[in-house]
């Protein structure tokens, strides 16, 4: 299950997932969205499938952008990895309700894998303000909510069920980060995979944050807020 911000490239990490012959990955499926309540394992798995298979259609369509790598999921003969991207608010509610997850595994007799895709909190929270036209410090609260969230999910964790990729990790050295995703889900090594991703992925991660104009007050505040997150200890020095 991939999880994370809005605009913290999580979107583009389940498109690279998918793209390995053994997995298929959905993006958003409604299941997510009703946490899996009242569903069998068939229910879940089946709408993966058709979700990914839509996905595969539409080129995997996201706003302007399209991020569809791999074959079509009813092409791929032995898949053992199946997961979803979900809908980014669903990661508070997680944190809310824990016992989701353990239900869902009960549920599909398999192990639940957590990825938190996260991105530098100054070109997140600059997208989502661009995108939505919502005031910044809305935008920074709902980040640092988001923050909140993977903290409190991840201390709750078996560690190897919970592996966090950073965006800018994988766009600039994309064969090491997504070979160690692979092995945290046991997938396989495929060179043709890495290849299909590297035709994909930009060559640099997008510099959002020099896009907006920052007051000294709303740097200062996300500086102080990234203290309390030792995931976000990386971007300490890369500030707009």
């Amino acid at each position: 299950m991939i999880i994370g911000n809005s605009r913290s490239g999580s979107t583009i990490l389940g498109s690279i997932v998918d793209a390995h012959p053994n997995a298929i990955v959905a993006n958003e499926t409604m299941a997510s969205q009703v946490f899996w309540r009242g569903l069998s394992k068939s229910d879940i798995l089946g709408e993966i499938i058709e979700n990914s298979s839509a996905n595969f259609q539409s080129g995997r369509q996201s706003e302007e952008y399209q991020y569809q790598i791999g074959a079509a999921p009813d092409s791929k003969s032995a898949v053992h990895v199946y997961g979803d991207k979900i809908w980014n608010p669903a990661t508070l509610l997680l944190h809310g309700d824990y016992d989701l997850i353990s239900g869902l595994e009960k549920t599909l007799e398999a192990k639940v894998v957590l990825i938190a895709s996260i991105r530098n909190p100054f070109d997140t929270i600059a997208t989502m303000h661009k995108r939505s036209k919502a005031p910044i410090e809305d935008r920074i609260r709902w980040f640092f909510m988001h923050c909140d969230a993977l903290a409190a999910i991840e201390a709750k964790m078996i560690k190897s069920n919970f592996l966090i990729s950073y965006h800018e990790q994988l766009i600039d050295c994309p064969d090491e980060e997504i070979s160690r995703i692979s092995r945290a889900l046991m997938l396989p090594f495929d060179h043709q995979h890495l290849k299909n991703v590297d035709r994909l992925l930009y060559r640099r991660p997008s510099n959002s944050r020099s896009s907006i104009e920052w007051t000294m007050a709303e740097v200062d505040e996300i500086l102080g807020r990234m203290q309390r997150f030792p995931f976000l200890s990386i971007y300490e020095n890369h500030t707009p």
